[in-house]
């Protein structure tokens, strides 16, 4: 049933199809580790650097996840139907609930939950991680599905 629900994805919208692959989830381990990594190079405090891990997942995957509308081949395949969507609406046809939704939704969380717990729980680093939480939980949540508050971020892209 869950082949069957991908393979009809993935002939709607190839810009959501890859999420489906099996390494995918490998390959976002491997990237925040790299990224890790590379912030182990910034000469600052531990705490900073895990703070600026959260905030570069956070922003990346806002702007990406949340922000960006359309696909890459929407005129081809879409005939123009994504131009008014997020990725986020745009994955698994805005069906809720799903595996990879689930799993995308519980990432976030779990980076949040390392980077206070490194960060020994400290309530400036944990108030300015929060907010990087709230950022991308909330156009996440099911009631967000195709809103656009205070007319941010309307129109086609």
């Amino acid at each position: 049933d869950r082949k069957m629900f991908t393979t009809a994805v993935s002939l709607l919208n190839k810009n959501v199809d890859w999420v489906h692959e099996k390494h995918v989830g490998v390959f976002y381990l491997m990237a925040i580790i790299c990224i890790r990594l590379v912030l182990f190079l910034v000469p600052v405090d531990a705490h900073i650097q895990w703070t600026l891990l959260h905030w570069v997942h956070t922003l990346f995957t806002f702007i990406t996840f949340h922000h960006s509308k359309g696909s890459p081949d929407d005129n081809l395949m879409g005939q123009g139907k994504y131009g008014y969507l997020t990725w986020w609406e745009q994955l698994d046809n805005g069906k809720q609930f799903t595996w990879e939704r689930k799993i995308l939704t519980v990432a976030p969380i779990l980076l949040f939950l390392l980077v206070c717990h490194t960060t020994e729980w400290d309530h400036k680093y944990l108030i300015v991680n929060f907010v990087g939480l709230l950022l991308v939980l909330i156009p996440k949540l099911p009631g967000m599905h195709k809103s656009r508050p205070f007319g941010f971020n309307e129109g086609y892209y």
